[in-house]
């Protein structure tokens, strides 16, 4: 894909969003780099990798507990503790205005943070127990290929800013 393509969906998906904030609700704050640049990102949300960008508030796992949690054992859904508590409480709060929240993926204790927000609030995501036949790669990748789809990353891009915002 070339620059001005993605300069074109950098300008599609800003318009969709419109005056309302990007909120980033991720494993690693540093995934969301590529969209630093857009106005409406405000608010990232992390487990590890904390994004650490002027002019965005940054709340990370990592930096709350001063230790790197494994990404595949770890879930926010089951953690107790104080810090997993106070990034859920900042996630609350961040979701009482008009805003887009895009996951890295479901968690649990969101929905009981977005249904009471649904006007106000639009989630970019699948909900926790849509996830399960997603996370087995192959079979996703096997079905779209049964189907004739063969998908570049362009057209991937091209569908979420269509579809799903």
């Amino acid at each position: 894909m070339v620059k001005s393509e993605y300069k074109q969906y950098d300008s599609e998906l800003a318009d969709k969003i419109g005056d309302r904030s990007l909120i980033w609700i991720g494993a690693r704050g540093c995934d969301i780099l590529p969209l630093l640049h857009m106005p409406q990102l405000k608010t990232v949300f992390s487990i590890i990798s904390p994004m650490r960008a002027f002019g965005v508030q940054d709340l990370c796992y990592e930096s709350l507990t001063q230790k790197r949690v494994d990404l595949d054992s770890y879930s926010i859904d089951y953690d107790n503790s104080n810090e997993a508590g106070e990034i859920r409480k900042q996630l609350f709060d961040a979701l009482n205005h008009n805003c887009v929240a895009v996951p890295y993926r479901p968690l649990r204790f969101f929905a009981s943070i977005y249904y009471p927000r649904t006007k106000f609030v639009e989630y970019l995501g699948l909900f926790h127990q849509m996830q399960t036949a997603f996370e087995h790669k192959i079979w996703v990748e096997t079905e779209l290929n049964n189907m004739g789809l063969m998908l570049s990353l362009g057209y991937i891009k091209q569908i979420w800013i269509t579809h799903v915002l």
